[in-house]
C-alpha cells in the first residue's frame, strides 16, 4: 500500500471529523494501537520473506507475465483531459459473446488516488479472472493519477490542471471512457464495474447524461459511494483527537501527489520486512476484518504498483460532503438524485458491501439505497471485510468472484 495513499485518506476524512459522529474516538485509538502492536510482533517473529519478482514489475509486465494481452489508449475528455484507458483480454480464451453476437464487453473504474492496476494485486482479483474466462475487459485511469498526466494544453506542474474533482471525472471522464470503449469493439453494450470513489462517478455520469445508461446493461459496485457522512476510521480518529488534520493539509499545496519512482523502489523492500504491520495501518483507516484476509508476500508488489494520486481540490470536495452528509458538488449544490430512478429503469446492479467498510458504512449505505429506490440490485453483504477486501483480499474467490460470475452470466 503506498504512504502517500494513507495521508491521502487521511486528509479526506480528518477534516471532516468534526461534524463525523464518533462517540468513542480514546477506545478506537486503543485498539488501532494494540492491532499494529500485534502486527508488529507478529512481523517480529516472522522469518522475512524472498522479495517477489512481482515486486521489481510494473502492472503491465505482471499482466503479460499472466498470459494476458494489454494495450493502453489516451482517451481525450469534452474539457481536455487526457486520460489512459487500458485494454486486456486473454487471446487463448474463447471471448464469451451475448445472443446477438456481441463480445461481453466489461469497463472497470478505480478509486480514489488509486489506479486501474488495482484490479491486478490479486490473482483472485476479479480483472485477472474475467480476462482469462474470455471477458473483453478495459479499464479507466481517472485524470490527475499517474497514468493520466496529460491535457491538451495544461501543463500537470500547474495550479490550473488541478481544478477538478470527483464530479468532472464523472461528468468528462466515464462518458468519454464509455464512448471510447464502445466504438473500438462495436457491441451495443457494456457492463461497469466500479469501486469506491468509481461508484461515485458513475452516479454523476448518469446525473448529467441522462441517455448514458443506454449503452450500460449492468452496473457493479464495490463499497458504493453516494453519501459519506457517517465514515468513521481509527487513525482518522487519533488525528483529529490530537487536532494534527490541519498540518496535513497545510503540507499538501494544490497536489496531494504525484507518483514518484523514488517509493517503487524503497517501498517494497520496506514492506517486505513488516508486511503485517503495513497492512494494520492500512487497516486502521479503511476497516479492520476480524481475520486478516490479506497475503502478506504480495505486499510488496502492491507497494511498488499502488501510485495513484489526485488533487486537493478534489479531497476538498470530499471533506465538504462529510461535513454535511450531502451529496453535493463543490459549491454545495445537492445533485438531482431523482433522475437516478428513470435514468437507471433497466439497468441491472449488483452491489457489495463490507460490514467492516470503515469508509462506506452501514447507515450512508442504506441513504444510497434508499435515493436510487431501484427495484433490480442484487445485494451482497460479506460479514469481514473491509474497504479493499473486495479487489486484494485472498478469499476474493470465494466471497465475491462467485457472486459476480453468477451475476454477469445472468445479464
Amino acid at each position: 500500500m503506498h504512504i502517500k495513499y494513507l495521508l491521502g485518506c487521511v486528509l479526506v476524512a480528518t477534516k471532516a471529523m468534526s461534524t463525523v459522529r464518533d462517540p468513542e474516538p480514546v477506545t478506537n485509538i486503543r485498539r488501532m494501537v494494540t492491532q499494529i502492536f500485534d502486527a508488529l510482533v507478529e512481523d517480529m517473529k516472522s522469518p522475512v520473506l524472498p522479495l517477489p519478482d512481482s515486486a521489481k514489475m510494473s502492472v503491465p509486465d505482471q499482466i503479460a507475465d499472466q498470459g494476458l494481452k494489454f494495450e493502453s489508449f489516451d482517451v481525450t475528455t469534452e474539457d481536455g483531459y487526457i486520460n489512459s484507458l487500458w485494454h486486456v483480454w486473454d487471446e487463448s480464451a474463447e471471448p464469451l459473446r451475448k445472443a446477438n453476437g456481441d463480445k461481453k464487453t466489461l469497463f472497470l473504474q478505480h478509486g480514489l488516488i488509486d489506479i486501474a492496476g488495482t484490479w491486478f494485486f490479486n490473482e483472485n482479483s476479479p480483472a485477472y479472472n474475467l480476462s482469462k474466462q474470455g471477458y473483453d475487459v478495459w479499464l479507466g485511469n481517472n485524470r490527475g493519477t499517474a497514468n493520466s498526466y496529460k491535457h491538451v494544453s495544461l501543463n500537470y506542474h500547474k495550479k490550473k490542471y488541478w481544478q477538478f474533482s470527483f464530479n468532472e471525472m464523472g461528468k468528462y471522464d466515464v462518458p468519454a471512457f464509455l464512448e471510447t470503449v464502445l466504438n473500438k469493439t462495436g457491441v451495443e453494450k457494456l457492463t461497469y464495474l466500479g469501486h469506491s470513489q468509481g461508484t461515485t462517478q458513475f452516479w454523476i455520469a448518469n446525473i448529467f447524461h441522462e441517455n448514458l445508461a443506454q449503452r450500460i446493461e449492468s452496473f457493479v459496485g464495490f463499497a458504493p459511494v453516494m453519501f459519506v457522512g457517517h465514515c468513521t476510521s481509527d487513525l482518522i480518529s487519533l488525528l483529529t483527537f490530537l487536532k494534527i488534520d490541519v498540518l496535513i493539509e497545510a503540507a499538501f499545496k494544490n497536489v496531494l501527489f504525484k507518483a514518484s519512482g523514488i517509493f517503487a523502489e524503497i517501498g517494497p523492500v520496506f514492506i517486505d520486512r513488516l508486511p503485517r504491520t503495513v497492512w494494520a495501518f492500512v487497516e486502521a483507516i479503511v476497516g479492520f476484518d476480524q481475520v486478516s484476509h490479506m497475503n502478506p508476500e504480495r505486499m510488496p508488489m502492491m507497494g511498488r504498483n499502488d501510485v495513484g494520486g489526485t488533487g486537493t481540490l478534489n479531497l476538498k470536495h470530499w471533506t465538504q460532503n462529510m461535513k454535511s452528509g450531502n451529496f453535493a458538488d463543490l459549491n454545495g449544490v445537492e445533485y438531482d438524485t431523482s433522475v437516478l430512478q428513470k435514468n437507471l429503469a433497466n439497468t441491472h446492479l449488483q452491489l457489495f458491501v463490507g460490514a467492516n467498510d470503515a469508509l462506506a458504512q452501514e447507515l450512508d449505505f442504506t441513504a444510497l439505497l434508499q435515493t436510487l429506490l431501484l427495484t433490480d440490485i442484487d445485494l451482497v453483504k460479506i460479514a469481514d471485510y473491509n474497504h479493499l477486501d473486495y479487489m486484494w483480499a485472498d478469499d476474493a474467490d470465494e466471497y465475491v468472484n462467485q457472486h459476480l460470475y453468477k451475476f454477469l452470466e445472468n445479464h
